[in-house]
Protein backbone atom coordinates (compact mmCIF):
# COMPACT_ATOMS: atom_id res chain seq x y z
CA UNK A 1 0.00 0.00 0.00
CA UNK A 2 1.48 2.83 -1.02
CA UNK A 3 1.15 5.89 1.44
CA UNK A 4 1.53 10.07 0.50
CA UNK A 5 2.19 12.48 3.15
CA UNK A 6 3.35 15.36 1.67
CA UNK A 7 3.41 16.61 -1.64
CA UNK A 8 6.64 19.22 -2.70
CA UNK A 9 6.60 21.68 -5.30
CA UNK A 10 8.89 20.88 -7.87
CA UNK A 11 12.34 23.06 -7.93
CA UNK A 12 15.42 23.07 -10.65
CA UNK A 13 18.22 20.61 -9.22
CA UNK A 14 21.56 20.86 -9.80
CA UNK A 15 23.75 17.59 -11.30
CA UNK A 16 25.28 16.91 -8.50
CA UNK A 17 21.77 16.87 -6.27
CA UNK A 18 21.71 13.46 -7.15
CA UNK A 19 23.55 9.99 -5.54
CA UNK A 20 21.86 7.30 -7.59
CA UNK A 21 24.21 4.05 -5.79
CA UNK A 22 26.25 2.80 -3.72
CA UNK A 23 29.22 5.23 -3.84
CA UNK A 24 27.67 7.45 -5.49
CA UNK A 25 27.59 8.54 -9.44
CA UNK A 26 31.02 7.03 -10.42
CA UNK A 27 30.71 4.58 -7.96
CA UNK A 28 34.08 5.85 -6.08
CA UNK A 29 32.86 8.46 -3.62
CA UNK A 30 33.86 11.11 -5.17
CA UNK A 31 31.80 14.67 -4.59
CA UNK A 32 32.27 17.08 -7.44
CA UNK A 33 31.38 20.41 -5.75
CA UNK A 34 30.50 19.32 -1.82
CA UNK A 35 28.11 22.29 -0.50
CA UNK A 36 27.26 20.74 2.68
CA UNK A 37 28.72 21.45 5.88
CA UNK A 38 31.68 19.72 7.36
CA UNK A 39 31.44 19.83 10.80
CA UNK A 40 28.07 18.57 12.83
CA UNK A 41 26.42 17.75 15.75
CA UNK A 42 23.55 16.39 17.48
CA UNK A 43 22.80 20.52 17.68
CA UNK A 44 24.69 21.90 15.01
CA UNK A 45 24.04 21.60 11.34
CA UNK A 46 21.44 18.77 11.88
CA UNK A 47 19.12 19.73 9.39
CA UNK A 48 16.71 16.67 10.31
CA UNK A 49 17.07 12.73 11.52
CA UNK A 50 13.84 10.64 10.67
CA UNK A 51 13.54 7.13 13.27
CA UNK A 52 13.94 4.04 10.62
CA UNK A 53 11.73 0.99 11.95
CA UNK A 54 13.61 -2.38 11.49
CA UNK A 55 17.21 -3.33 10.48
CA UNK A 56 19.07 -2.53 7.31
CA UNK A 57 23.24 -1.43 6.40
CA UNK A 58 21.89 -0.27 2.79
CA UNK A 59 23.02 3.67 1.72
CA UNK A 60 20.04 5.98 1.34
CA UNK A 61 20.20 7.14 -2.16
CA UNK A 62 18.87 10.24 -3.73
CA UNK A 63 17.17 11.24 -7.15
CA UNK A 64 15.44 14.89 -7.37
CA UNK A 65 14.90 15.55 -3.97
CA UNK A 66 13.46 11.90 -3.25
CA UNK A 67 15.72 9.76 -0.72
CA UNK A 68 15.18 6.25 -0.57
CA UNK A 69 16.61 3.82 1.84
CA UNK A 70 15.59 0.18 2.78
CA UNK A 71 14.92 -2.13 5.78
CA UNK A 72 13.94 -5.57 6.64
CA UNK A 73 11.72 -5.41 9.76
CA UNK A 74 10.29 -8.25 12.15
CA UNK A 75 8.22 -8.10 15.17
CA UNK A 76 11.44 -9.50 16.91
CA UNK A 77 14.31 -7.26 15.32
CA UNK A 78 17.27 -7.46 16.86
CA UNK A 79 19.36 -4.81 16.13
CA UNK A 80 22.80 -5.41 14.65
CA UNK A 81 25.79 -5.27 16.40
CA UNK A 82 29.19 -3.33 16.60
CA UNK A 83 31.91 -5.13 14.71
CA UNK A 84 34.08 -6.37 17.56
CA UNK A 85 30.59 -7.00 19.43
CA UNK A 86 29.51 -9.44 16.61
CA UNK A 87 32.67 -10.99 16.34
CA UNK A 88 32.19 -12.05 20.51
CA UNK A 89 28.63 -13.40 19.87
CA UNK A 90 28.43 -17.06 20.33
CA UNK A 91 26.59 -17.22 17.31
CA UNK A 92 29.64 -15.81 15.37
CA UNK A 93 31.94 -19.02 14.69
CA UNK A 94 33.22 -19.72 11.16
CA UNK A 95 30.08 -22.54 10.98
CA UNK A 96 27.66 -19.48 12.20
CA UNK A 97 24.36 -19.85 12.79
CA UNK A 98 21.95 -23.62 11.48
CA UNK A 99 19.91 -22.23 10.05
CA UNK A 100 17.39 -18.45 9.07
CA UNK A 101 15.24 -17.34 11.70
CA UNK A 102 11.77 -18.70 11.42
CA UNK A 103 10.71 -15.39 12.02
CA UNK A 104 8.54 -13.56 9.36
CA UNK A 105 9.62 -10.21 7.75
CA UNK A 106 8.66 -7.69 6.11
CA UNK A 107 11.31 -5.55 3.61
CA UNK A 108 10.50 -2.39 2.76
CA UNK A 109 11.27 0.76 0.95
CA UNK A 110 10.94 3.69 1.84
CA UNK A 111 11.04 7.10 0.20
CA UNK A 112 11.38 10.02 2.48
CA UNK A 113 11.80 14.28 1.08
CA UNK A 114 14.99 15.33 1.39
CA UNK A 115 14.11 18.63 2.40
CA UNK A 116 12.11 17.54 5.42
CA UNK A 117 12.69 14.23 6.48
CA UNK A 118 8.98 13.37 5.82
CA UNK A 119 7.98 10.13 4.58
CA UNK A 120 6.36 10.56 0.93
CA UNK A 121 5.97 6.74 0.72
CA UNK A 122 6.43 3.71 1.49
CA UNK A 123 6.20 0.01 -0.40
CA UNK A 124 6.17 -3.49 1.08
CA UNK A 125 8.31 -5.64 -1.23
CA UNK A 126 7.90 -8.81 0.47
CA UNK A 127 6.92 -10.46 3.72
CA UNK A 128 8.49 -13.91 4.53
CA UNK A 129 10.86 -15.65 6.47
CA UNK A 130 15.01 -15.12 5.28
CA UNK A 131 16.22 -18.09 2.86
CA UNK A 132 19.58 -17.71 5.29
CA UNK A 133 21.03 -17.05 8.01
CA UNK A 134 23.36 -13.90 8.97
CA UNK A 135 26.55 -12.51 11.16
CA UNK A 136 25.13 -11.00 14.57
CA UNK A 137 26.40 -7.97 13.10
CA UNK A 138 24.87 -7.60 9.65
CA UNK A 139 21.53 -7.32 8.64
CA UNK A 140 18.42 -9.11 5.74
CA UNK A 141 18.94 -5.42 4.06
CA UNK A 142 22.86 -4.85 3.34
CA UNK A 143 22.15 -3.76 -0.33
CA UNK A 144 21.79 -0.35 -1.46
CA UNK A 145 19.34 0.52 -3.86
CA UNK A 146 20.03 1.79 -7.35
CA UNK A 147 17.88 4.12 -9.53
CA UNK A 148 18.30 5.09 -13.31
CA UNK A 149 16.27 8.08 -12.93
CA UNK A 150 12.72 6.29 -13.72
CA UNK A 151 12.81 3.47 -11.32
CA UNK A 152 14.22 2.41 -7.72
CA UNK A 153 16.02 -1.28 -7.78
CA UNK A 154 16.06 -2.90 -4.66
CA UNK A 155 17.87 -6.60 -4.62
CA UNK A 156 17.39 -8.47 -1.76
CA UNK A 157 19.79 -11.14 -1.73
CA UNK A 158 18.80 -12.70 1.49
CA UNK A 159 14.94 -13.45 -0.07
CA UNK A 160 16.99 -13.88 -3.55
CA UNK A 161 14.72 -11.01 -5.45
CA UNK A 162 15.11 -7.86 -7.35
CA UNK A 163 12.01 -5.04 -7.15
CA UNK A 164 11.73 -2.23 -9.47
CA UNK A 165 9.83 0.58 -7.91
CA UNK A 166 8.52 4.01 -9.82
CA UNK A 167 9.60 6.97 -8.46
CA UNK A 168 6.18 7.52 -7.43
CA UNK A 169 6.46 4.24 -5.45
CA UNK A 170 4.35 1.49 -8.31
CA UNK A 171 5.64 -1.69 -8.89
CA UNK A 172 6.85 -1.97 -12.14
CA UNK A 173 8.50 -5.64 -12.20
CA UNK A 174 10.08 -8.52 -9.76
CA UNK A 175 12.22 -10.74 -9.95
CA UNK A 176 13.21 -14.34 -8.52
CA UNK A 177 17.28 -15.31 -8.46
CA UNK A 178 17.09 -17.52 -6.13
CA UNK A 179 18.44 -18.12 -2.09
CA UNK A 180 22.10 -19.34 -1.96
CA UNK A 181 23.93 -20.22 1.26
CA UNK A 182 27.00 -17.86 1.93
CA UNK A 183 30.17 -18.00 3.41
CA UNK A 184 30.26 -19.30 7.33
CA UNK A 185 26.67 -17.75 7.30
CA UNK A 186 27.88 -14.05 7.41
CA UNK A 187 24.93 -12.89 5.23
CA UNK A 188 24.55 -10.80 2.03
CA UNK A 189 26.10 -7.32 1.00
CA UNK A 190 27.13 -6.96 -2.62
CA UNK A 191 24.34 -4.02 -4.27
CA UNK A 192 23.42 -3.79 -7.80
CA UNK A 193 24.82 -1.09 -10.16
CA UNK A 194 23.19 0.79 -13.50
CA UNK A 195 25.42 0.77 -16.12
CA UNK A 196 24.63 1.50 -19.78
CA UNK A 197 20.87 0.47 -19.81
CA UNK A 198 22.09 -2.72 -17.86
CA UNK A 199 21.01 -3.40 -14.10
CA UNK A 200 24.03 -5.12 -13.23
CA UNK A 201 23.71 -7.70 -9.81
CA UNK A 202 26.48 -9.49 -8.18
CA UNK A 203 24.96 -13.11 -6.55
CA UNK A 204 28.20 -14.85 -5.46
CA UNK A 205 27.65 -17.19 -3.46
CA UNK A 206 28.61 -21.03 -1.66
CA UNK A 207 26.48 -22.62 -4.47
CA UNK A 208 25.41 -21.02 -7.38
CA UNK A 209 27.71 -18.27 -7.70
CA UNK A 210 26.54 -15.44 -11.15
CA UNK A 211 26.73 -11.48 -12.11
CA UNK A 212 23.57 -11.38 -14.13
CA UNK A 213 22.15 -7.77 -16.47
CA UNK A 214 18.64 -7.53 -16.28
CA UNK A 215 16.77 -4.68 -18.43
CA UNK A 216 15.80 -2.34 -16.48
CA UNK A 217 12.76 -1.53 -18.12
CA UNK A 218 11.45 -5.27 -17.95
CA UNK A 219 13.63 -7.59 -15.82
CA UNK A 220 14.37 -9.66 -18.70
CA UNK A 221 17.80 -11.31 -18.49
CA UNK A 222 20.30 -9.97 -21.19
CA UNK A 223 23.22 -12.20 -20.28
CA UNK A 224 24.81 -13.72 -17.26
CA UNK A 225 28.27 -15.23 -16.05
CA UNK A 226 28.54 -18.03 -13.98
CA UNK A 227 31.65 -18.39 -12.10
CA UNK A 228 32.82 -21.42 -9.83
CA UNK A 229 31.27 -21.25 -6.04
CA UNK A 230 32.54 -18.52 -4.09
CA UNK A 231 31.37 -15.65 -1.19
CA UNK A 232 31.73 -12.15 -2.14
CA UNK A 233 29.99 -8.84 -0.49
CA UNK A 234 31.92 -6.56 -3.03
CA UNK A 235 29.55 -4.37 -5.02
CA UNK A 236 30.38 -4.32 -9.17
CA UNK A 237 32.66 -1.48 -10.39
CA UNK A 238 33.04 0.23 -13.57
CA UNK A 239 36.48 0.82 -14.45
CA UNK A 240 36.36 3.41 -17.46
CA UNK A 241 40.17 3.64 -18.73
CA UNK A 242 41.13 5.59 -21.91
CA UNK A 243 40.30 2.57 -24.41
CA UNK A 244 36.93 1.04 -22.81
CA UNK A 245 34.37 0.57 -19.96
CA UNK A 246 35.32 -2.33 -17.78
CA UNK A 247 33.05 -4.12 -15.69
CA UNK A 248 35.02 -5.35 -12.36
CA UNK A 249 33.49 -8.71 -10.24
CA UNK A 250 35.62 -9.35 -7.30
CA UNK A 251 34.97 -12.64 -6.29
CA UNK A 252 36.42 -15.17 -3.86
CA UNK A 253 40.12 -16.46 -4.90
CA UNK A 254 39.61 -14.09 -8.43
CA UNK A 255 38.70 -11.08 -9.91
CA UNK A 256 37.30 -10.88 -13.67
CA UNK A 257 36.50 -8.21 -15.80
CA UNK A 258 34.04 -8.43 -18.65
CA UNK A 259 31.98 -6.25 -21.38
CA UNK A 260 29.11 -4.55 -19.00
CA UNK A 261 27.66 -4.13 -22.23
CA UNK A 262 27.53 -8.00 -23.51
CA UNK A 263 29.06 -9.63 -20.27
CA UNK A 264 32.10 -11.22 -22.41
CA UNK A 265 35.00 -11.92 -20.85
CA UNK A 266 37.91 -9.45 -20.94
CA UNK A 267 40.43 -10.84 -18.50
CA UNK A 268 40.51 -12.23 -14.50
CA UNK A 269 43.46 -12.50 -11.80
CA UNK A 270 43.51 -15.69 -9.89
CA UNK A 271 45.30 -16.30 -6.39
CA UNK A 272 43.77 -14.06 -4.13
CA UNK A 273 43.56 -15.83 -0.23
CA UNK A 274 40.15 -14.54 0.49
CA UNK A 275 36.77 -13.04 0.17
CA UNK A 276 36.21 -9.57 -0.97
CA UNK A 277 34.14 -7.10 1.00
CA UNK A 278 35.23 -3.39 -0.43
CA UNK A 279 34.76 -2.61 -3.57
CA UNK A 280 38.07 -1.62 -5.97
CA UNK A 281 39.18 1.80 -7.03
CA UNK A 282 40.82 3.33 -10.52
CA UNK A 283 42.39 5.84 -12.03
CA UNK A 284 42.19 5.53 -15.58
CA UNK A 285 45.57 4.02 -15.83
CA UNK A 286 45.45 1.39 -12.79
CA UNK A 287 42.64 -0.50 -10.79
CA UNK A 288 43.23 -1.35 -7.36
CA UNK A 289 41.98 -3.62 -5.27
CA UNK A 290 42.79 -5.70 -2.18
CA UNK A 291 40.98 -8.26 0.59
CA UNK A 292 41.73 -8.63 4.03
CA UNK A 293 40.50 -11.48 6.30
CA UNK A 294 41.42 -14.38 8.88
CA UNK A 295 44.48 -16.43 7.55
CA UNK A 296 44.52 -13.63 4.34
CA UNK A 297 47.92 -12.18 3.66
CA UNK A 298 45.95 -8.94 2.99
CA UNK A 299 47.44 -7.98 -0.46
CA UNK A 300 46.58 -5.14 -2.89
CA UNK A 301 46.98 -5.14 -6.41
CA UNK A 302 47.78 -2.28 -8.93
CA UNK A 303 46.61 -3.86 -12.41
CA UNK A 304 46.96 -2.02 -15.21
CA UNK A 305 45.10 -0.73 -18.10
CA UNK A 306 44.24 -3.17 -21.30
CA UNK A 307 45.07 -6.50 -19.78
CA UNK A 308 43.69 -9.39 -21.62
CA UNK A 309 43.54 -12.77 -20.85
CA UNK A 310 44.41 -15.00 -17.98
CA UNK A 311 47.11 -12.32 -15.73
CA UNK A 312 47.13 -14.54 -12.51
CA UNK A 313 50.51 -15.15 -11.14
CA UNK A 314 51.72 -18.35 -10.09
CA UNK A 315 51.40 -18.79 -5.72
CA UNK A 316 54.86 -19.93 -6.29
CA UNK A 317 56.00 -16.50 -6.83
CA UNK A 318 54.12 -14.65 -4.67
CA UNK A 319 56.66 -14.26 -1.93
CA UNK A 320 55.42 -12.21 0.91
CA UNK A 321 57.76 -9.25 -0.50
CA UNK A 322 56.81 -5.45 0.43
CA UNK A 323 56.41 -5.07 -3.57
CA UNK A 324 56.69 -6.33 -6.60
CA UNK A 325 55.44 -6.35 -9.97
CA UNK A 326 54.37 -8.60 -13.47
CA UNK A 327 53.22 -7.59 -16.95
CA UNK A 328 50.38 -6.69 -16.49
CA UNK A 329 50.38 -5.73 -12.83
CA UNK A 330 52.19 -2.95 -11.90
CA UNK A 331 52.83 -3.60 -8.71
CA UNK A 332 51.27 -5.75 -5.38
CA UNK A 333 51.20 -5.35 -1.70
CA UNK A 334 51.19 -7.98 1.10
CA UNK A 335 49.68 -7.05 4.63
CA UNK A 336 47.82 -4.11 2.75
CA UNK A 337 44.63 -4.52 1.71
CA UNK A 338 41.76 -2.74 2.97
CA UNK A 339 38.86 -4.53 5.23
CA UNK A 340 35.31 -3.77 5.59
CA UNK A 341 35.19 -0.10 3.94
CA UNK A 342 36.43 0.42 0.56
CA UNK A 343 39.44 2.57 -0.56
CA UNK A 344 39.86 5.89 -2.14
CA UNK A 345 42.04 7.18 -4.78
CA UNK A 346 43.03 11.37 -5.05
CA UNK A 347 45.34 12.40 -7.47
CA UNK A 348 48.42 10.02 -6.84
CA UNK A 349 47.22 8.93 -3.36
CA UNK A 350 45.67 5.97 -2.55
CA UNK A 351 43.53 5.64 0.86
CA UNK A 352 43.16 2.30 2.29
CA UNK A 353 41.66 1.90 6.06
CA UNK A 354 41.80 -1.68 8.21
CA UNK A 355 39.00 -1.14 11.46
CA UNK A 356 40.59 2.25 12.66
CA UNK A 357 44.34 2.44 10.71
CA UNK A 358 44.46 4.53 7.50
CA UNK A 359 47.15 3.88 5.36
CA UNK A 360 48.51 6.00 2.08
CA UNK A 361 49.93 4.74 -0.81
CA UNK A 362 51.43 6.40 -4.10
CA UNK A 363 49.43 4.91 -6.90
CA UNK A 364 52.18 4.78 -9.48
CA UNK A 365 54.30 2.68 -6.99
CA UNK A 366 52.84 1.13 -4.19
CA UNK A 367 55.37 2.93 -2.29
CA UNK A 368 53.45 3.53 1.57
CA UNK A 369 54.03 7.22 2.82
CA UNK A 370 52.50 5.96 6.59
CA UNK A 371 50.08 4.27 8.41
CA UNK A 372 48.48 5.54 11.54
CA UNK A 373 45.44 4.75 13.50
CA UNK A 374 43.05 7.42 13.85
CA UNK A 375 42.99 9.12 17.23
CA UNK A 376 39.99 8.10 18.65
CA UNK A 377 38.39 5.74 16.07
CA UNK A 378 36.66 2.98 16.66
CA UNK A 379 36.19 0.77 13.89
CA UNK A 380 35.34 1.86 10.37
CA UNK A 381 33.03 -0.23 7.95
CA UNK A 382 31.72 2.72 5.92
CA UNK A 383 33.84 3.47 2.96
CA UNK A 384 34.50 7.17 2.61
CA UNK A 385 33.88 10.55 0.86
CA UNK A 386 36.41 12.34 -1.55
CA UNK A 387 35.65 16.02 -1.32
CA UNK A 388 38.14 17.78 -3.03
CA UNK A 389 41.14 17.89 -1.55
CA UNK A 390 39.43 16.26 1.51
CA UNK A 391 38.42 12.99 2.81
CA UNK A 392 35.43 12.11 5.23
CA UNK A 393 35.41 9.47 7.45
CA UNK A 394 32.89 7.73 9.41
CA UNK A 395 33.68 5.19 12.60
CA UNK A 396 30.91 2.59 14.12
CA UNK A 397 30.40 5.45 16.60
CA UNK A 398 29.36 8.14 15.08
CA UNK A 399 32.44 9.75 14.88
CA UNK A 400 33.41 11.68 11.66
CA UNK A 401 37.43 12.63 10.90
CA UNK A 402 37.71 15.16 8.18
CA UNK A 403 41.42 14.69 6.66
CA UNK A 404 43.22 16.17 4.57
CA UNK A 405 44.26 14.30 1.11
CA UNK A 406 48.35 14.44 1.52
CA UNK A 407 51.22 11.85 2.34
CA UNK A 408 51.07 12.83 5.90
CA UNK A 409 48.00 12.16 8.41
CA UNK A 410 46.40 15.58 9.15
CA UNK A 411 43.03 15.51 11.32
CA UNK A 412 41.07 18.83 10.24
CA UNK A 413 37.99 18.55 12.02
CA UNK A 414 35.73 16.04 13.83
CA UNK A 415 31.80 15.72 14.30
CA UNK A 416 30.00 13.41 16.31
CA UNK A 417 26.12 11.93 16.21
CA UNK A 418 25.30 9.24 18.61
CA UNK A 419 24.43 6.08 16.75
CA UNK A 420 25.47 3.37 15.10
CA UNK A 421 27.24 3.63 11.44
CA UNK A 422 28.00 0.87 9.18
CA UNK A 423 26.25 2.34 5.73
CA UNK A 424 28.32 4.53 3.56
CA UNK A 425 27.34 8.51 3.22
CA UNK A 426 25.18 9.36 0.36
CA UNK A 427 25.13 13.12 -0.78
CA UNK A 428 22.71 15.60 -2.25
CA UNK A 429 23.78 19.10 -3.28
CA UNK A 430 23.80 20.89 0.02
CA UNK A 431 23.02 17.78 2.10
CA UNK A 432 24.71 14.57 3.70
CA UNK A 433 22.92 11.48 4.75
CA UNK A 434 24.00 9.37 7.65
CA UNK A 435 21.94 6.41 7.97
CA UNK A 436 22.52 4.65 11.63
CA UNK A 437 20.80 1.52 13.45
CA UNK A 438 18.39 4.03 14.99
CA UNK A 439 17.82 7.15 12.20
CA UNK A 440 18.66 8.49 9.46
CA UNK A 441 20.28 11.90 9.69
CA UNK A 442 20.49 14.97 7.05
CA UNK A 443 23.18 16.90 8.03
CA UNK A 444 22.62 20.87 5.74
CA UNK A 445 23.32 24.15 6.93
CA UNK A 446 20.84 26.24 8.51
CA UNK A 447 19.47 29.30 6.09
Amino acid sequence: MTLVLILVPPRALAQDDNWPQFRGPSGDGHVSAPRFPLQWAPDRNLAWKAPLAGTGWSQPIVWQGKVFVTAAVSDSTEKPKKLREGARDPRSTFTGPAKPPSDVYRWELTCLDLATGQVLWQQRAAEQAPGIPTHPSNTYATETPATDGEHVFVWFASIGKVFAYTLAGQLAWQVDLGVYPMTSNLGTGSSPIVVGGRLIVQNYNEENAFLVALDPKTGRELWRADRSKGTSWSTPYIWHTAARSELIACGNGKVDAYDPTSGAPLWEIGNFPSSFSATPVATRELLILGNNGPFSTAPLWAVKAGASGDISIPKDQLKPKETAHSDAVAWWRFRSGPGLSSSVVVADLLFVTENSILSCYDTQSGERYFRERLPEAKDIVASPLVLADKLLYLDENGRAFLIRAAESLEVLATSKLDDVFWASPAVAGESLLLRGVENLYCIRAAK
